[in-house]
């Protein structure tokens, strides 16, 4: 019974099980499938079962998106997760979202990855020209617990728009797709990389018009979050765009939970960028993955094996 036990408990804490082949099991926390999040997960695991020398199977997870991967990174129930820069902030520190919450803090970063920008859609056709025209109207706000949710929620509430005053509806990026193709809704948010595969074959299908935040809007948002930037969407993106839209964007960074090995992390760290060429077709077109970039703006302290890879890199990062 004493092993059994033990084993039980080993089972459950242990952050990486070996499998009867001797490999380890890593679990990665993304988005809905398709999206940005879920295809970098699967290139991901593609790069770590190729690498003979790591030894990992890999299960690529759809999720509701930031707010449910930090939940199941802090509870152990996987090893690492795709994350808005936002959200891992405010669950570290109990603000925002979390707020009222114990700080969430068995997680750390391992590198941050490209900027998302905040999409709002309606249909050209529509009298919707500005964000402060949603009122009463319905609206997608992406699923529960993702960080577009999170984010329109922020938008909207700079307008004195709230959950009383629009029809909203929690969708996953295909059911709003085909709403507001079909006109069940009059506008979605989605907050994704830049010429986002969604959007962009929306837009190729039916007439569509992006929405600009409001320069005050905007200003009262960069400066209430450090971890939100000025971003533009620029025109051409989509089909049929003809202006640049002035919108939010948030980093999105790949976190790890806090109780993995340094060696560990720094092979999943080095893999990384090793193969950071083969996320071109994934990540946003004016993107590249790089130690330089990737070491920057990240809101949450550094694992310390991915640390070790940086330096050897010659880049500097926070630890704890």
């Amino acid at each position: 019974m004493k092993k059994l036990l033990t084993f039980i408990f080993s089972a459950v804490i242990c952050p990486l099980a070996l499998t009867g082949c001797g490999e380890k099991e890593l679990s990665v926390g993304t988005s809905f499938n398709p999206s940005m999040y879920h295809s970098f997960g699967e290139q991901m695991k593609k790069n770590l079962e190729n690498d003979k020398g790591l030894k990992y199977n890999v299960t690529v997870l759809s999720t509701a998106g930031s707010v449910d991967n930090v939940r199941m990174l802090n509870d152990n129930r996987i090893q690492l997760a795709l994350i808005q820069n936002d959200v891992s902030y405010e669950a570290y520190h109990s603000t925002g979202a979390f707020k009222g919450e114990q700080p969430l803090g068995n997680f750390v970063a391992v590198a941050g990855l490209y900027t998302e920008a905040c999409h709002i859609v309606v249909r050209a056709d529509s009298s919707i020209h500005h964000v402060s025209d949603l009122l009463g109207k319905a609206i997608s706000l992406g699923t529960f617990n993702s960080g577009t949710e999170k984010n329109a929620k922020e938008i909207l509430n700079k307008y004195g728009i709230s959950g009383y005053s629009i029809v909203a509806k929690h969708m996953n990026i295909n059911e709003a797709l085909n709403a507001l193709d079909e006109g069940s809704i009059d506008a979605l948010f989605l907050t994704n990389g830049l010429r986002s595969t969604d959007i962009y074959t929306l837009s190729g299908k039916i007439k569509i018009r992006l929405i600009s935040i409001d320069e005050e809007q905007l200003q009262s948002i960069v400066k209430n979050s450090p971890f939100f930037i000025k971003t533009v969407i620029p025109a051409n993106t989509y089909v049929g765009q003809t202006e640049d839209i002035q919108t939010i964007g948030i980093k999105t960074i790949l976190a790890v939970n806090r109780s993995m090995q340094n060696e560990d992390v720094y092979g999943i760290t080095e893999n990384l960028f090793e193969n950071a060429r083969k996320f071109d077709n994934i990540v946003p077109t004016n993107y590249s993955l790089t130690t330089k970039d990737s070491a920057k703006g990240v809101s949450i302290p550094f694992h310390p094996g991915a640390a070790k890879y940086y330096r050897s890199k010659g880049e500097k990062v926070r630890t704890e």
